[in-house]
């Protein structure tokens, strides 16, 4: 509590409790926090469905999944920016629903195979490729301006928990139901996302196209993609989330496969590995989302970025199960400073009007990537083992936290 001029003390609330304490934020959390638990969930899901094949787990949870956020992504922001981003998600999510109740069927009727798994998570992909850049350009609707940064903070601790997490679900599921159970209670949950959204009424208005100077969807998104590299530090930040989709990569086939194959885990314990991070995910995120005017960001987002890479090298060299858990413990923290001050800073350097083109971009580099790098991945893994595989990429996120730390704006954000 503050006095001031002799008056009583005021009594400061704490930013995070503000920013929740608003119905349609709530409501905006929850729906973010269900469509990404069902992603993370739903793509280990199909990838346990083959995880004896590399070669398969790569095509269904890497390709078919993430190949309709590269393509949808931009086009998606683009929509954002033009229409009612509440509707856009809602029948979305409706759409996710079906798509999972049809997985669910296929799955007990014993008709799920190799290319109706690839058909329904490309078709979940395609939806979820649309729900998130619109989920994300929409905090500047529901956050008073000066809480913004802990709005944005928030956001990300729904966003990446809650992708760990459902890894960490799926494999609970699996375990104690099964694989159809665990479609079911996932298409469940994105009913629940639709919902949540419908009552997140925005509180802000935000700049849309007007009529008359819409212009096509292409011409639009190459504006986005013109925008993102055109200048630093954007440009920057747009390689930092090629970094999250080649982590997300790593998570989605080497750490099951090298769980199963190195360290002869079950279902559980190799989402263990995933969802063990969210600890301290947690800690970090709540603690950037305390503090609005938190100094030197730019520097703990380098920081954070770097300690990836000793932490993916960990995971490759270790052949102790325990260890690797441990490691995913201590990765947390510092993916939950990476993550989150990435797209604080991101948003933070766009503007108004152009926040759902640049969020349609961000999700393409961090989730879109994902089939390129599975693809990558799935040719390495034919020379390589997973766990070599691991150590490889680490060089090359050790080469681009090289790459990020010589921009001196980004440095001094």
């Amino acid at each position: 509590m503050t006095a001031v001029g002799g008056l009583p003390p005021v009594r400061t609330i704490h930013p995070v409790i503000e920013v929740m304490a608003e119905r349609s934020y709530r409501n905006y959390w929850i729906s973010v926090f269900l469509s990404s638990l069902i992603f993370g969930g739903a793509r280990f899901t199909w990838v346990w469905l083959v995880i004896d094949s590399p070669t398969q787990a790569a095509l269904v949870g890497g390709i078919a999944l993430g190949l309709p956020h590269l393509l949808f992504g931009i086009p998606a922001g683009v929509w954002a920016d033009r229409v009612d981003r509440r509707q856009l998600v809602g029948w979305a999510s409706v759409a996710m629903a079906a798509v999972l109740g049809l997985s669910a069927w296929l799955e007990y009727t014993h008709r799920m195979q190799l290319i109706s798994a690839c058909a329904t998570a490309a078709a979940l992909g395609t939806f979820i490729a649309i729900v998130q850049p619109t989920q994300t350009a929409m905090v500047p609707e529901l956050v008073p301006r000066r809480l913004h940064v802990t709005g944005v903070a928030l956001q990300n601790l729904a966003f990446q928990t809650s992708f760990f997490t459902g890894s960490l679900a799926s494999g609970i599921i699996i375990g104690a139901f099964g694989i159809t159970a665990a479609f079911v209670a996932f298409a469940a949950m994105a009913l629940g996302a639709a919902a949540a959204i419908a009552a997140a009424k925005p509180v802000n208005a935000v700049p849309r196209f007007a009529p008359k100077v819409q212009v096509s969807i292409l011409r639009s998104t190459a504006q986005g993609l013109h925008y993102m590299f055109a200048e630093q530090p954007r440009r920057s930040l747009a390689l930092a989330n090629i970094v999250i989709g080649m982590i997300s990569a790593a998570t989605a086939i080497l750490v099951p496969k090298v769980a199963h194959s190195v360290l002869g885990a079950d279902a559980l314990g190799a989402s263990l590995l995933v969802g063990s991070m969210i600890p301290g995910m947690v800690v970090m995120t709540f603690v950037i989302a305390s503090r609005p005017q938190l100094r030197r960001r730019g520097l703990l987002f380098v920081v954070g970025m770097a300690s990836i890479v000793p932490q993916l090298a960990v995971q490759g060299l270790s052949r102790v199960y325990w260890l690797s858990l441990f490691s995913s413990l201590f990765w947390g923290a510092p993916m939950g400073l990476f993550v989150t001050l990435v797209r604080q800073l991101t948003q933070e350097h766009t503007s108004p009007e152009m926040m759902g083109r640049a969020m349609g971009v961000v999700h393409v580099l961090s989730r879109g990537t994902l089939p390129l790098v599975s693809f990558g991945l799935l040719l390495l893994t034919r020379v390589v083992s997973p766990s070599t595989a691991l150590l490889l990429l680490a060089g090359l996120v050790g080469l681009s936290v090289v790459a990020v730390a010589t921009t001196s704006q980004l440095r001094r954000a």
